[in-house]
Formats: structure tokens, C-alpha cells, sequence
């Protein structure tokens, strides 16, 4: 038996001894006094009351119990010195009223206490309540008490123990705050969240006319950024958003977190005002640079939103909907937002149709194949080699773009066979090419290369296979990797290119400029080449500040020992400023458009002569030659 049972027992069997031992103390006292001093009878009868009230005095203070004896008939009540110092108070600070408990209990608390202790419905009490110690803090106390009932088996006395539970207590209210919180942030979690959002879809089904919204939140280039600075550090920065965030919502509306996003639900919703007043506090909220070590770092949100409607009949199909529309969002840019309707529940629904045909043309291979572009080097305009560019010819649909395809496969994970088919098909040709004496030594292929298939398990292996089987000359093959991939986990894929590098492939940084880079790490990886997207070639004629963007990148290019390839070449005009800046090769509609293998293999032949290519004449090349 533990300590406190004991002490329970202890007092079970002997409380009511002690107090009256307490009583007999004062009658004993009273009766010396009108005795003869020194009477043996008082003096053995003082002992042995003081002897039972120190035995259990000593057992109360063991189980942590202050006692109290009220007399419902006088209405004072006798408090034991332990009651009084467990809430840190001193003998004088606590008279006989009941009042002086009372006062003390908070006021949320005191109806509980009050009527529990007045109901009488049972002989033992069992009542849990806060009560203000000296120190002018709550506690948590629990009273234990027993009805004392006189000859007419009315309650005459409450008499009991209080004991000091709020270690239990605290831990209790912490368990429950975690089950129902982000432990990060303190925000309600996603249970929460779901409760509350099924809540309000019970009340628009019997208020069909009551309007709501659930806003996904995206922290845009969070993982570059977190993988950058560190784990902690993006912690740190959702820990301050959500701090941010919270004090620009109404009391109405919820926040939470999910993962490296926020969500918002909105439970009254009237007009797109009330939509557009939300966007307009996120982005307050992400407004100032989040200090990350000694650096500030900005960083803006995307949101997905879906309104309310008598439709939805589950929580997850609201965020579903809010999810497809962020990421319709995100595809048209960083930092904007984008409100979910039902044409896009339509082009969701094209969406899954699309991804079933693709996997049934990749099991084909008949429907896909390369579509090459021309590289050419800008100074004397000879044929440097082809940039392969995959194309579907969907039975149906006829030739599919790319920008709809390709973010498919990336999405579903199909970019990866998607990816593995295309380096194939890219070597073979070549290695064709070769045999035929079409291609010259110095003439390459280039093949896009994306993040999810560089890091898919087996790729390395699959390179070497496409590598043997084809024969193609691994130097004559560069494959383009886009720089945010590179960024994304810059120690990791450095490890992967430094392997690529060993089997003799040329690499390239593809679409640089667009993304989140370091220089820090740039120096250190095995890369060839760098491309300058095409967003700023053809930003270039009469902007003066994007050519001297163009420039420092083919300065830093060139300071790193890196070929430069300037994409999107459409004029003259931009033929002859890219030249002067320096840049080795182009590729653009000036050039060529990509075309099927067979078109490629007849611009090879063609561009033997430098002076037969279909850009001889072109006078930037005319006057260097």
C-alpha cells in the first residue's frame, strides 16, 4: 500500500478520533484549569490526547491532506495548520468562516464547490476546484469530505481533506491541449480543423443559403529554403507566421497547420469581399522578412480556396477542392491565389483521363517520340547539335503539348519511365546518326533530365543500361537539369551529377535565373553548361536592365569555366546582342523549330557546309563569317 493509501486509511479509521481529539484538547485545558494543578487524572488524559492527534497529524501530512471540520449549526469551521500552509498561507491569514475558504476558490469554480458541498445527495464528497494561494496564483485543489449526521440523521457536520493536485492536473490539461494542437505551433490540429469544417457542413445542409471557405495556404520555395538554412530554422519560421497569422483572423475563423502549409476555415462567408479581405491578411501577414540567423529572409503564399456549397458532404472534399485549386495557383505563379469552381472539378476529371492514356502510350511506346531542336553556335552559325524534346501523338487529340503533359507525368511519378524513354530514344538516334556519318565528332544531343527522376531509385543503373544497349557516346550526350532541381537538395544531387560525371555525360544547368540559387554551392558542381532561360532573352530588346542581368550571368558562367546556351532566340536583333555578350550557343524559333527525327537527320546533312544551314544568311552570322 502506497503512502497516500495508507494515510487514507489512516484517516479513514481516525479522522474523526482526531478531530475530536481537537475538541477534547480545549475541554481537557478547560478542566485544569479548575482543577488542582499537578492532577495526575488531567495530566494522563493531556498525553494521550496529544499522543493521538500527533499520530495522526502525522499521517495527514504523509498523504499531503490539509483537514477541516465545519459545524453547519455555529457555521465555523476548524482548518488544520497543514490545510492553511499547502496554500502558502500563515495561521492568521485564516479565520473560522467559511468565507475564508470560499473567497479563495476561483470563480469559475465555486458554483461546483458551493453546491457539492450544500447538495448532501451523498456521505462522501469528492470535488475538484482552483483556489488562490498567498503568492496570488491558482491551484489545483481536490476535497475529499464526509457527512457527520447528529440523532435525527440530519448533516450537522462536512468535516474532510483537501489535497494540492496540480501537478496532475497541469499534466492533464497539457495531454488534452496536445491532442487537440500542432505541437509546433500551437495552432488546433488538422482533427480539429476537420471537426469544425464537418460542423459547418451539418449547418449548411439545413441552411443551404449559409456561405463558408477553406483557404489553403502555401508557403512558396519553403523546402529550397528550409533544406538551406536548416530544419530548425524553417521551424522557427513557421513557429512566427502562425504568430503572424493568428491575430489578423476573426475569433470565428480557424487556422491550423498542415505540414509546411496553413489552413483557414472561414464559417460565414457573404460576398467575394469576405474572400478578398482573408487573401489580403495572409499576405499582411507574410508581408516582412522572416530574420533566420543573420540574414532576413522574404518569403510569399499561395492560396487555394473553395466556397462553401450545399454539395459537399466531407470535410476531405473541401480540402481536396482547395488543394486543386493551389495548385492551379501555383501554376500561374508565386504569391497569388485562386478559387476553386467546377470547371476545374471538370479538368480534374480530364486530368485522370489524361493519365490513364499516357501510362497506356508509355506501355506502347507507338504514341510518343523525340521531337529534336537545333543548337547553334553563335559565332560562325555551325550546327553545335539537337535538344530533344518529347511529343505525344494522342490518337485522339493529335499532337499534345508538352506544358500539359509533362506536368502530368511529373505529378503522377510517370516522368520517371516518361524520362527513361526519352534518354533511349535520344541515344539511339545519335548512336544512328553516328553510323550513318551524319553527325560530326563535336555534335551533341541533349536530353531534360527532371528532379523526381534524378533521385528515383535505379536511375543510375537505368543510365548505364541506356548506355550500353544504344552505344551511344556518353560525351555526346548532355543532359539538362533544371535549376530548381539542383537547388532543392544541392548536397544530394551534387553527389548524383559527380556520378553522371564518371560515366563521361555532359551536364547543364537548365532554366537558370528562374530559380533559388546559391553560388556558394554552384562552383562545386561537375556542370558543362549553363542556359539562360528564355524569359530573359526575350525580355532583352529595349530593357536595358534584363541585358545586364544576361551579361552577369554569361560573366559568371564564363568565370566558372561554363559553356553558356541562350534559349528562345527569335530575332536578329537578339542573335546580335547575345553574340556580343559572349554567349557560345543559341537555340530558337530563328533557328529551328523542333522537329520529328527524320527532319533533324536532313538538317544534319544539310548543315555539313556551314554555308548551306538555313541560318547562313541570318546578317549577324553573315558578318562574322
Amino acid at each position: 500500500m502506497d503512502l497516500t493509501a495508507l494515510a487514507s486509511a489512516a484517516f479513514l479509521g481516525g479522522l474523526l478520533t482526531g478531530l475530536a481529539g481537537w475538541r477534547a484538547v480545549a475541554r481537557a485545558q478547560a478542566r485544569g484549569a479548575e482543577a488542582v494543578a499537578g492532577s495526575q487524572a488531567v495530566s494522563a488524559e493531556l498525553e494521550a490526547v496529544r499522543r493521538a492527534e500527533e499520530r495522526h497529524s502525522l499521517a495527514v501530512q504523509a498523504a499531503g491532506a490539509g483537514l477541516f471540520d465545519w459545524d453547519l449549526a455555529s457555521g465555523r469551521v476548524v482548518y488544520s495548520p497543514y490545510w492553511k500552509a499547502m496554500l502558502g498561507l500563515a495561521e492568521g491569514d485564516v479565520g473560522e468562516r467559511i468565507d475564508d475558504w470560499f473567497q479563495r476558490v476561483h470563480p469559475d469554480d465555486f458554483d461546483w464547490l458551493a453546491a457539492g458541498l450544500a447538495g448532501y445527495g451523498e456521505d462522501a464528497l469528492e470535488l475538484e476546484y482552483r483556489m488562490r494561494t498567498g503568492a496570488d496564483e491558482w491551484r489545483w485543489m481536490q476535497c475529499r469530505a464526509r457527512l457527520v449526521r447528529g440523532p435525527s440523521a440530519q448533516v450537522a457536520r462536512i468535516v474532510g481533506w483537501q489535497f494540492d493536485i496540480h501537478q496532475r492536473k497541469s499534466a492533464e490539461v497539457q495531454l488534452l491541449h496536445d491532442a487537440f494542437h500542432d505541437m509546433l505551433t500551437g495552432l488546433p490540429n488538422r482533427g480539429v480543423f476537420i471537426d469544425r469544417l464537418r460542423k459547418v457542413l451539418a449547418h449548411v445542409q439545413r441552411e443551404p443559403s449559409r456561405g463558408f471557405a477553406v483557404f489553403l495556404v502555401d508557403l512558396d520555395r519553403f523546402k529550397a529554403i528550409n533544406d538551406s538554412v536548416g530544419r530548425s530554422a524553417g521551424d522557427s519560421m513557421l513557429v512566427e507566421l502562425a504568430g503572424r497569422l493568428k491575430p489578423l483572423l476573426q475569433p470565428t475563423e480557424t487556422l491550423t497547420r498542415l505540414g509546411g502549409q496553413f489552413a483557414i476555415l472561414v464559417d460565414e462567408v457573404l460576398d467575394e469581399g469576405d474572400v478578398t479581405s482573408v487573401v489580403r491578411r495572409v499576405h499582411q501577414a507574410f508581408g516582412r522578412p522572416c530574420r533566420m540567423g543573420d540574414q532576413d529572409v522574404f518569403i510569399t503564399a499561395t492560396l487555394g480556396i473553395a466556397l462553401g456549397a450545399p454539395g459537399y458532404a466531407d470535410p476531405e472534399e473541401v480540402l481536396r477542392d482547395a488543394a486543386i485549386a493551389l495548385a492551379r495557383a501555383k501554376a500561374r505563379g508565386v504569391g497569388g491565389h485562386e478559387v476553386f469552381d467546377q470547371a476545374q472539378n471538370d479538368r480534374v476529371a480530364d486530368f485522370l483521363r489524361l493519365e490513364s492514356q499516357l501510362r497506356r502510350a508509355l506501355e506502347a511506346g507507338a504514341e510518343l517520340e523525340l521531337f529534336y531542336q537545333p543548337v547553334v553556335r553563335l559565332q560562325d552559325g555551325r550546327l553545335a547539335g539537337f535538344e530533344a524534346l518529347m511529343r505525344w501523338r494522342h490518337p485522339e487529340r493529335g499532337l499534345v503539348s508538352p506544358v500539359e503533359f509533362i506536368p502530368l507525368a511529373e505529378e503522377t511519378g510517370l516522368i520517371v519511365p516518361l524520362g527513361r524513354f526519352a534518354l533511349e530514344q535520344a541515344c539511339r538516334q545519335l548512336a544512328a546518326w553516328q553510323r550513318e556519318g551524319l553527325a560530326a565528332p563535336d555534335q551533341f544531343v541533349s536530353v531534360n533530365v527532371s528532379g523526381r527522376q534524378l533521385v528515383a531509385p535505379g536511375f543510375m543503373q537505368s543510365v548505364r543500361e541506356v548506355l550500353k544497349s544504344t552505344g551511344a557516346d556518353p560525351t555526346r550526350i548532355k543532359l539538362e537539369i533544371t535549376e530548381s532541381v539542383i537547388m532543392d537538395e544541392p548536397q544530394r544531387v551534387n553527389d548524383l551529377l559527380h556520378q553522371l560525371r564518371q560515366m563521361n555525360l555532359r551536364l547543364a544547368i537548365d532554366d537558370f535565373g528562374t530559380g533559388y540559387s546559391s553560388l556558394s554551392y554552384l562552383h562545386a558542381f561537375p556542370l558543362d553548361t549553363l542556359k539562360i532561360d528564355r524569359s530573359f532573352v526575350i525580355a532583352m530588346t529595349g530593357a536595358t536592365e534584363t541585358r545586364e542581368i544576361v551579361r552577369i550571368i554569361a560573366e559568371l558562367a564564363h568565370s566558372l569555366k561554363l559553356d553558356v546556351i541562350a534559349e528562345g532566340i527569335e530575332t536578329p536583333d537578339d542573335l546580335r546582342a547575345l553574340r556580343a555578350l559572349g554567349c557560345e550557343y543559341g537555340q530558337g524559333y530563328l533557328f529551328g523549330r523542333p522537329a520529328p527525327a527524320a527532319a533533324a537527320g536532313a538538317l544534319l546533312a544539310q548543315a555539313a557546309d556551314p554555308a548551306a544551314a538555313p541560318w547562313a544568311e541570318l546578317d549577324p552570322l553573315r558578318a562574322a563569317g
